[in-house]
């Protein structure tokens, strides 16, 4: 069931301009060099207009002062303070001029002396939806193979955003995957007839698949289709649509960040 990566949907992506309004706040898990496996920190980030903020909060760091850089440059110092599991965190605010910069498609790194901690590219997906949020929508059968069944699911988690697709009852082999037309990548179904495909914001992180492809478009309101030889198999209108996905506040914890908040 191991999905396979279509170089054409990768080299298509495109960076989608930022779309945030009201309270809605993105959060963003860093992750580790490797010099403190334990360390963990996340971005969280208000853009409402004239009220931005930008708050770094780190935990299992080892005790003492970081410095916060985007991008190359030192925008901050974060102080790290505790006995066996230490705590920090830094906020930068439009409204007293401490946050000038904008975060997208921005590297964020917590440095210490040179040596590098954790690091981040914060997402230029802006405009894909900030709640903890889950779609679900069955597949309905063309019936070219009237057993053929699955689903597509959309679920959003601390910045991270997945498309996935399942299929179920279907012959052994490899199936398109098409999304407005458009191919998109490929399913594998195995000799229990099931298969899946799952693209993701941030695809190859620790702890994630390794084989998630980059998910480089918004499903909401599209059509998708899983499709052999050109024969349409599954076929849906995906729900919803990026500016209804978009509200609330994104204050998800998949992994184990709850310290974090």
């Amino acid at each position: 069931m191991k999905s396979r990566i279509f170089a054409g949907a990768l080299a298509a992506a495109a960076a989608l301009s930022p779309a945030f309004a009201g309270n809605a706040q993105l959060r963003y898990q860093m992750t580790s060099s490797g010099l403190d496996f334990d360390a963990r920190a996340a971005i969280d980030y208000r853009p409402a207009a004239g009220a931005e903020r930008l708050k770094i909060k780190a935990v299992d760091l080892p005790a003492g002062a970081y410095e916060l850089m985007v991008d190359g440059v030192q925008v901050g110092t974060l102080t790290m303070t505790g006995g066996s599991r230490t705590k920090g965190s830094l906020e930068l605010l439009a409204s007293d001029g401490s946050l000038t910069f904008s975060p997208y498609g921005a590297t964020f790194t917590i440095e210490q002396g040179g040596s590098l901690f954790l690091s981040g590219d914060f997402p230029l997906q802006s405009s894909f939806p900030l709640n903890a949020l889950e779609v679900m929508q069955p597949f309905t059968s063309t019936g070219v193979d009237a057993n053929a069944a699955g689903e597509a699911s959309f679920r959003s988690k601390e910045g991270r955003v997945t498309f996935r697709v399942t299929v179920d009852k279907l012959a052994p082999g490899t199936y398109d995957v098409l999304v407005s037309g458009l191919l998109q990548g490929f399913v594998d179904v195995d000799g229990t007839g099931k298969g899946m495909l799952r693209f993701s914001t941030q695809p190859n992180d620790a702890g994630f698949d390794a084989d998630d492809m980059l998910l480089a478009f918004d499903p909401s309101g599209q059509s998708i289709m899983v499709s052999s030889g050109g024969n349409a198999l599954l076929t849906m209108i995906f729900p919803g649509s990026t500016g209804s996905f978009c509200t609330g506040t994104c204050d998800f914890d998949p992994e184990g960040l709850a310290s974090l908040r």
